[in-house]
């Protein structure tokens, strides 16, 4: 096996921990190690283990299309599937290595098969060919969506259509709509240069507060039909039906907010993604579902301090 990249991705981890701060570094092993837990207690039930399995493959999936690295494994390491095999291996271990403890443990071997193929994927797509159109309906000051459309068309897709065609099921669609909004999140992980933000006018507080209504409203347009028709085959469900939706507009909002807390021109940023992922799946553990809403309160003093510290500092200089 070849781990150079492996050895590559532990250093980048190691120094994206070191410029979060130790309270937050802390704070992701924490969601980390119960989101592991969370994960396999899921596999004591075969209907929430298949649902924990195609989470895992739909995730893994997503890194690997989004990858920017695909063109440089390819061209320069020797045997690019070896690359991605062992880093992939490696990396989902602590997730599914405790499943073959649990009644579930079938699907630990599912889990495997899906990290072995999974690297065969091919996805040499031209995406600045792709949905051109989005500009004449989403205005440039929300490119956050124009670009992750670009990017993620593919899985939104298909997700959204696999739950238009599946909503009469209870929990299918919900939780595909989770996977909607998570992917969404990733849309936030880089940040735009400092003459583009000093665009913006108003203050900081308004700039969140405008960019936190207008995108969520975005997001409740593309998940509301799905919802609705749930609710209409799901009447005595309509309660999980409002809080997994309250919860996917909260996790929208902590991307945003957190993007503008660790805010560096024209920067993107690992954690930005690990971060957004872990509170994005904190939305499927009930006793984490609180965790997105306090999120959102935290960072928001962070966020509108440091934009106003960026834009202050753009004035004297």
């Amino acid at each position: 096996m070849n781990f150079k990249l492996v050895n590559i991705r532990l250093i980048q981890l190691w120094r994206e921990l070191q410029s979060l701060g130790i309270i937050r570094a802390l704070l992701i092993i924490f969601l980390g190690a119960a989101i592991t837990v969370a994960f396999n207690m899921m596999f004591y039930s075969w209907l929430y283990g298949g649902i924990a399995t195609a989470v895992f493959a739909v995730m893994l999936m997503s890194v690997h299309y989004g990858r920017m690295d695909k063109v440089f494994v390819n061209t320069h390491l020797e045997n690019p599937y070896t690359v991605f095999l062992t880093e992939y291996l490696l990396f989902t271990l602590p997730f599914t290595l405790p499943v073959l403890f649990t009644p579930g443990r079938l699907l630990f071997f599912v889990m495997i098969a899906i990290v072995t193929l999974i690297p065969l994927m091919n996805s040499k797509f031209k995406r600045q060919r792709t949905l051109q159109f989005l500009g004449r309906f989403i205005t440039i000051n929300n490119f956050e969506w124009i670009s992750g459309l670009r990017k993620n068309y593919m899985l939104l897709t298909i997700s959204y259509l696999l739950a238009l065609v599946f909503c009469w099921v209870k929990i299918f669609p919900l939780f595909l709509i989770w996977i909607i909004s998570a992917t969404i999140t990733s849309f936030y992980t880089e940040s735009e240069s400092l003459q583009v933000l000093y665009q913006h006018n108003g203050n900081a507080s308004s700039f969140l507060k405008q960019k936190m209504k207008t995108h969520s409203i975005f997001l409740l347009i593309l998940i509301m039909p799905i919802a609705l028709l749930n609710f209409l085959f799901n009447p005595d469900y309509w309660w999980i039906i409002m809080l997994i939706t309250a919860v996917q507009v909260a996790v929208l909002n902590f991307a945003i907010l957190f993007k503008y807390s660790v805010y560096e021109p024209s920067h993107k940023t690992d954690a930005n993604s690990v971060i957004n992922a872990l509170v994005a799946m904190s939305g499927l553990i009930p006793f984490l579902l609180p965790l997105p809403v306090l999120m959102c309160l935290r960072n928001y003093f962070i966020a509108k301090d440091r934009k106003s510290t960026r834009l202050n500092s753009s004035h004297r200089t």
